[in-house]
């Protein structure tokens, strides 16, 4: 009758009716789960939408009121509709990688060497961070396969996540080696490191911890480096401890 709120009763163990109500109440969970994820992404896509475009909408309102025609005031407000205009492109940008990640999107699959890699985003992130001390470390040439335009998002993800979420005294680390079996990315630092609760969610959609509020993001930097990590068909891991630094460790397969 559509009543997917209800489940089957389980009748005596062991019999195929017993194991046909297990696995039909199984796929009702699954799918209430799907659904309540779903509905929360959509309110967290929502929220984070609304805060640029109530602030473009209340600049253009000025403007049309007649408050900010010209002068100091007018060249503020347009470079702050700019900045909002911006911060709007990238989440919506980012949300468009997880939906195609979601989609199992095939990635370019070639040989890439992930030195050449960090040593762009470090350039990138040195000009943005002058005063931060970012080091490489490891192998000269690393290769993996992969996407080499999604690899470089999975670098720049973890390196401008940790300069964000650690102070202007924290150091970065990113350390490339390769062996018989898989290829290591690491990026670490030493900065406050994270609680358990704020580490058990690290990886999720739109996910920031007290602490991280005010700092710029919107929560989709790591969940976007574990989508295209599964997809390269590798692994991720976080070791952090409160006062010590955060480890994010990331395998790929080997050339």
């Amino acid at each position: 009758a559509g009543a997917r709120s209800r489940r089957m009763r389980s009748p005596r163990s062991g019999t195929e009716a017993a194991h046909l109500a297990r696995a039909f109440n199984v796929m009702l969970d699954e799918q209430e789960a799907l659904e309540a994820r779903l509905r929360q992404f959509v309110a967290d896509a929502s929220h984070e939408l609304r805060t640029p475009v109530s602030a473009i909408q209340g600049f253009l309102q000025l403007w049309q009121q007649g408050h900010l025609r010209e002068g100091p005031k007018f060249d503020d407000a347009v470079r702050r509709i700019g900045q909002e205009s911006a911060r709007m492109a990238g989440l919506v940008e980012d949300l468009l990688t997880l939906a195609r990640l979601d989609e199992g999107q095939a990635l370019v699959r070639d040989q890439v060497d992930l030195v050449p890699l960090v040593d762009d985003v470090v350039l990138a992130a040195s000009s943005t961070h002058p005063s931060r001390r970012i080091r490489i470390e490891g192998d000269d040439s690393v290769v993996a396969i992969g996407d080499p335009r999604a690899l470089r998002q999975v670098i720049a993800n973890l390196v401008t996540n940790a300069l964000i979420h650690t102070p202007s005294t924290a150091s970065v680390r990113i350390r490339t080696t390769s062996s018989s079996g898989a290829v290591q990315l690491e990026v670490a630092d030493t900065g406050p490191g994270m609680n358990a609760e704020s580490a058990a969610h690290a990886f999720d959609r739109f996910w920031r911890g007290d602490t991280s509020r005010s700092r710029p993001g919107s929560g989709l930097g790591l969940p976007i480096v574990a989508g295209i990590v599964a997809a390269h068909g590798g692994q991720l891991k976080m070791d952090t401890v409160l006062g010590q630094g955060t480890v994010v460790r990331v395998f790929l397969p080997v050339a």
